[in-house]
């Protein structure tokens, strides 16, 4: 009798786990979906125009549409854009390989093109040129 009390008290944990792991999966679930955002988009900023409502740009569209200026006229990589942008914004080659899952190294020789291909020394020197490009 004890061991099928035993096997009963397992039976009913394992099945207390198997739906606590399921709620739990359905709630990261929902709130990835929920919290979904463009991140290309304006995030909800809007104005109005008439009857429509038109997406007002952010400063991080208008530095996303910059170093896509740059980008096709000095000839870059699309690998070779998204490290321009995330350079643009301050970020460190550690940072943008763990952004982009590239090692800190291949970050580093795509940092040493970008430099070639846009003429510059150092990083300030890229930042300026970015945001020259008003």
């Amino acid at each position: 009798m004890q061991r099928s009390a035993k096997r009963s008290l397992f039976l009913l944990q394992t099945i207390l786990s198997s739906f606590a792991i399921i709620i739990f999966s359905l709630t990261i679930l929902f709130a990835v979906l929920i919290t979904d955002k463009d991140f290309e988009g304006t995030w909800g900023i809007v104005a109005k125009q008439g009857n429509a409502l038109i997406p007002m740009p952010t400063a991080l569209d208008d530095m996303v549409n910059r170093c896509i200026r740059i980008a096709r006229v000095k000839g870059l990589t699309r690998r070779e854009e998204e490290i321009l942008f995330l350079l643009a914004q301050n970020c460190s080659s550690s940072v943008i390989a763990v952004r982009l899952y590239l090692a800190e190294s291949t970050v580093k020789t795509h940092v040493k093109h970008i430099y070639a291909k846009l003429g510059v020394h150092t990083r300030s020197d890229l930042v300026a040129l970015v945001n020259k490009q008003c």
